[in-house]
């Protein structure tokens, strides 16, 4: 049926927006002569009755309306077969429209949270439920106010059910309306709804609207909570997926958390927000009155400039706004190596090279006793933190009916660990340079502190089987000693039980002894058993063989105890053993060979464990899964883009605890010509993409970056110019292709490239055309080039016993070595002279130390740079008179240059805690650095129903 130009005396102008229900105009009302709106109903609905009853529903159920933000409706007509309803014309901007200049400040967002809060409590009380709050339709009116618009999904609630409770009467045998989240609606010049699965818009539909359940007035307070997160950070709650994605979502998982995506946002804010958006709508907000009530308090805070935030943005920057194309974004992993964590003992040793000995990302402070360990295959051990920390579609879950829990809500919790008895989480929380360990009861929500605050590292928490005394690990900075201790669950004084461990302890079934590994530099590893009380010395378990050893856990039978076995040959794949309690040969364990595991435990009836880690080289962030010992596939717990850490489980199985962490971070310029505060203040952020920006590496020019992205399909190297702008990928394939380097000449690009069970140096043309490979028969990682660009050097190693230095001809040709010592990590020169890397100052036993190779050839020599601080990390100042390093004391991440010939070392920035360095590259004429800052949030989260 074709539009007419009149209706009735209303003369018809623009269309302003387009929805299920029907096409909205700008009509001229020829008889009061105003300007109206005029929704006429969709021709293709004319011969839906129900379409049509609904039609008539909106307008009577939206007339009986009377309050300032909400639309008017004027009349209710049929003019020559156009069913149509005259309302109120709005002029102003929608939500959506004003969201394309970026978040709102507080004071006008809390206004608008206020003022639909109060719309949406007049409506609830007369018995409408809109169901399809969104950005577009909320508008701004030039005064200020906000207008909802659009009841078209309004539900006429029964009077007798109670404004707390209003249920609808939808159900399986209604009508269901799927819109993609991107979509426009009213007053926007939206796409129509779809048919599909479920009533209202994807991304703002509460989790019973997705599940296509019976709706009340609390999913209108979900869908608000949805859009006042996306007024306070510009990026959608549930991501920008598909609408499968999204749902999954909105069902699964939380956005991402407000102080990390938001770093001024009060702390009350975030408590609403989750309130509004809880899982569980008995668990909401009861009324939309209760949140205008949190929202006024909050907003009278902010005026009288009383609320607090979670955390400060640097002096002179403003924080940076992450635009995640997911629920969550991806983390992602340095340019430079990593120091392993100090609350993550055993975290920087992971099964599987690259797995094997990847230095946790997640690391919060100095190096451990492990670091000298991650040195040996460093280049290796960098490469599953760019896989597992990819962005990409996650497996399919394996059914069941998941049910993930949020224990802590701080983003700085460590090593969890579930009582055997499942009622009580302690874990450690690490603030300002400071960790405490703290117990939380589930049953209750309230934690105490049961260690107080260290400036040590603290990590490896471990209940005993009977759940009355806590094991943790402490490690001393400045010696990077480890040891356990113990402290009762009812607090108490810790006591001191051994030194030099590498790993958490695992508990014998009765309590009596616990199992642990030693390291003894550069790599071989011993598993020991010792008292659980301390009072006999460890005995040898299990020594040094053909393979490394790693992460034992004691049977629930005290029969075996199962670890982690990866033969020194083999880069990409690790193994689960077995080996009896009583000591004798180790049994493989049949089935699948893992790219990486970072914890694992054993499932209480004793059929498998389990881990956390992942099967494929490509696959996406680190999951859960059951392992079985029978060999058969094993079964994927968690599903999403988030990574999953420190697995533990209660006693009977029912419940698993585990640490779910994710990381954003974007591209900053920082000047080094002036005082660490002055670089700070005029640091300027440089790309706010949806994608994961790492590694950054310079263009001779200095006009261009190449970087790797996981934005196209895969993580790949992509490249943009200094100011941002005109980025584009440049290679591609199924592998991935990390850690590039531009050649001085500015012809090519240098890089390491995974793909299927290798890690191996490519080079390709400057724009990504022609990749070969350079180096075939060994492992290799982390190429640099000679300052003229003949020569490039890397890691490389045949068995993780001899990684080396080695050179290899940029035309091709037979690998040199260049070096005849342990090392890893090169960095050439500026004049060509000497390669920077990391070593040890003993062939045994030695400790990890950064030194310089000369290129002619000769013995190390050490540099005055410490490692007791340092985030692995290095980097030449052009005029090579530097190393560059990343520093983190009291929470706070800076670059600092050392004196290469000694002297007092010069801070470059300044910048508070909050946010983190990740990798850096310096700026070819001295000016600055290139530096990628961002947040990674570690939460504790209780898995059940899997």
């Amino acid at each position: 049926m074709a539009t007419p130009e009149n209706i009735s005396h209303y003369r018809l102008g623009d269309q302003l927006g387009a929805g299920g229900m029907g096409v909205v105009f700008k009509a001229e009302d020829t008889k009061l002569d105003r300007w109206v709106a005029i929704k006429l109903l969709n021709a293709a609905a004319l011969a839906d009755p129900e379409r049509l009853q609904r039609f008539v529903q909106e307008a009577k159920t939206t007339s009986a309306l009377n309050h300032p933000s909400i639309t008017t409706i004027h009349q209710l007509g049929e003019h020559e077969g156009h069913h149509y309803i005259v309302m109120e014309y709005v002029e102003g901007e929608t939500v959506r429209e004003r969201l394309r200049r970026g978040p709102l400040d507080l004071r006008p967002l809390l206004d608008l949270g206020v003022q639909v809060a109060d719309g949406l409590a007049a409506a609830h009380a007369a018995g409408v439920v809109h169901r399809d709050l969104k950005p577009e339709n909320l508008m701004f009116r030039a005064d200020g106010n906000v207008k909802i618009l659009d009841f078209g999904l309004a539900k006429l609630l029964q009077a007798d059910r109670g404004p707390a409770a209003l249920a609808g009467t939808g159900g399986a045998n209604a009508e269901t309306v799927i819109q993609p989240s991107g979509a426009l609606g009213v007053m926007s010049g939206s796409s129509p709804t779809m048919p599909g699965l479920v009533m209202g818009t994807v991304g703002y539909m509460a989790p019973e609207q997705v599940r296509g359940e019976a709706v009340d007035a609390r999913a209108d307070i979900f869908a608000l909570g949805a859009v006042l997160y996306e007024t306070a950070t510009a990026e959608r709650a549930f991501g920008t997926g598909s609408p499968i994605e999204v749902m999954h979502a909105i069902l699964k998982e939380w956005p991402r958390p407000l102080h990390v995506a938001r770093p001024d946002a009060p702390v009350e804010l975030t408590r609403i927000l989750r309130k509004a958006m809880a899982k569980d709508p008995n668990e909401r907000y009861q009324s939309a009155k209760e949140l205008a009530i949190d929202l006024r308090a909050l907003r009278r805070e902010v005026e009288s400039g009383t609320a607090s935030a979670a955390y400060a943005a640097p002096s002179g920057v403003a924080p940076a706004v992450q635009w995640p194309s997911g629920a969550t974004p991806a983390p992602s992993w340095p340019s430079g190596a990593h120091a392993p964590a100090v609350e993550s003992v055993a975290s920087g040793v992971h099964a599987g090279t690259p797995a094997a000995s990847a230095p946790r990302r997640r690391a919060a402070s100095s190096p451990l006793a492990v670091a000298a360990w991650a040195l040996i295959v460093l280049a290796f051990g960098l490469v599953p933190w760019f896989m597992r920390h990819r962005k990409a579609a996650p497996a399919p879950a394996a059914g069941g009916t998941l049910h993930i829990t949020r224990v802590t809500s701080t983003g700085k919790a460590r090593w969890p660990a579930l009582s055997p008895d499942g009622k009580f989480v302690a874990y450690a929380e690490a603030n300002a340079g400071q960790t405490r360990v703290m117990l939380h009861q589930l049953a209750t929500g309230s934690t105490v502190q049961l260690v107080p605050p260290m400036a040590e590292g603290v990590g490896g928490l471990v209940f005993s089987p009977d759940g009355n005394w806590l094991t943790y690990l402490v490690v001393v900075h400045s010696t990077r000693a480890v040891s356990v201790y113990r402290v009762a669950t009812l607090g108490g004084t810790p006591q001191k039980l051994y030194d030099d461990l590498a790993t958490p302890v695992s508990f014998s079934p009765d309590g009596k002894q616990f199992a642990f590994m030693r390291l003894i530099p550069p790599v071989k590893c011993e598993i020991y058993r010792a008292a659980a009380d301390g009072s006999v010395p460890p005995q040898l378990l299990v020594g040094q063989g053909s393979a490394v050893l790693l992460f034992p856990q004691w049977s629930p039978d005290g029969q075996q105890i199962a670890m982690l076995s990866r033969e020194t040959n083999d880069y990409i794949h690790a193994r689960f053993i077995l080996v009896p309690a009583a000591g004798g040969a180790p049994v493989t364990v049949p089935g699948t060979a893992w790219t990486s595991v970072n914890s694992f435990v054993w499932q209480p009836n004793r059929n498998g464990f389990y881990a956390a880690g992942k099967i494929e080289t490509h696959a996406t962030a680190e999951q859960v899964f059951a392992v079985p010992l029978d060999g058969t596939t094993p079964r994927q717990i968690t599903s999403d883009l988030n990574d999953y850490t420190s697995v533990t489980t209660s006693a009977d199985g029912k419940a698993i605890t585990c640490l779910r962490s994710t990381t954003a971070a974007n591209f900053w310029r920082l000047p080094a010509r002036g005082t660490a505060a002055a670089n700070t203040a005029a640091a300027t952020q440089i790309d706010f993409g949806t994608a994961r920006t790492d590694t950054p590496g310079l263009s001779p020019d200095g006009k261009s970056i190449v970087y790797v992205s996981d934005a196209g399909r895969g993580t790949h190297l992509w490249v943009m110019n200094v100011d941002g702008s005109n980025a584009h990928q440049i290679t591609s394939g199924t592998g991935l292709d990390l850690y590039p380097e531009w050649s001085p000449d500015g012809r090519s690009i240098a890089y390491t490239a995974v793909v299927a069970d290798s890690v191996r140096i490519w080079v390709a043309n400057a724009d990504g055309t022609n990749p070969h490979q350079m180096v075939r028969g060994m492992q290799c990682s982390l190429a640099t080039w000679s300052p003229d660009s003949k020569w490039i050097a890397f890691n490389g190693s045949r068995d993780v016993s001899e990684t080396r230095i080695w050179k290899i001809a940029a035309e091709g040709g037979t690998p040199v070595p260049m070096t005849d010592v342990v090392a890893s990590f090169p960095r050439w020169s500026p004049d060509g002279s000497r390669v920077l890397c990391f070593g040890f100052d003993k062939p045994v036993g030695g400790k990890s130390i950064v030194m310089t190779v000369p290129v002619a050839g000769g013995a190390p020599t050490p540099l005055p740079v410490p490692l007791d601080a340092n985030e692995l990390m290095l980097a030449w100042t052009p005029d090579g008179k530097f190393v560059t390093s990343v520093v983190r004391e009291g929470g706070a991440s800076n670059l600092i240059n050392y004196p290469v010939a000694g002297g007092t070392p010069q801070p470059v920035s300044q910048f508070p805690t909050g946010m983190r360095i990740y990798a850096f590259a310096p700026l070819h004429d001295g000016s600055g650095f290139i530096v990628s800052r961002g947040v990674t949030t570690e939460d504790v989260v209780l898995l059940q129903d899997y």
